[in-house]
């Protein structure tokens, strides 16, 4: 009877996922966040760089849908909308583990995107899930609400 307890073991842990050590959160942050110098990495989360957080709708056949949130970063960063981008990606890996618990970026499934616009950099944080579209945009009015303060 124990060998048969071993192969009925065996045969379920065989359908199991392989988990590779590349893909923990600390891989994957690391990944992300490489070549990137700390400050740059943090800078998403600096509140005195916020110029403006509104709200993305998306038009439906039943109303308006809530996605997320644009962040408006002001003018004079030195930064590029690539290197924001992987900025933002960098604190998007660091997810629920990163200090700041308020981050818009560590809300479950939450998307970036970046775009030049003149001087500015604008930043969409959006969410196919109202729940975190919801939380991204409250995130990300209490983080420039820090500022005004």
């Amino acid at each position: 009877m124990p060998s048969s307890k071993l192969l009925i073991t065996v045969a379920f842990a065989s359908f199991l996922p392989a988990t590779s050590r590349a893909d923990t959160p600390p891989a994957t942050e690391a990944r992300a966040c490489c070549g990137l110098t700390a400050a740059d990495a943090d800078l998403p989360l600096r509140s005195d760089v916020i110029e403006s957080v509104d709200p993305i709708y998306r038009n439906t056949r039943s109303g308006r849908r809530l996605l997320g949130a644009e962040i408006v970063y002001r003018s004079g960063l030195g930064l590029t909308a690539e290197r924001l981008q992987a900025a933002l990606e960098c604190q998007a890996a660091r997810g629920r583990e990163h200090p700041s618990a308020d981050s818009p970026l560590a809300v479950r499934w939450v998307e970036t995107h970046v775009r030049s616009e003149g001087d500015r950099l604008r930043v969409e944080l959006t969410s196919d899930r109202a729940a975190s579209a919801n939380e991204i945009l409250e995130r990300g009015r209490r983080l420039a609400a820090f500022t005004r303060r």
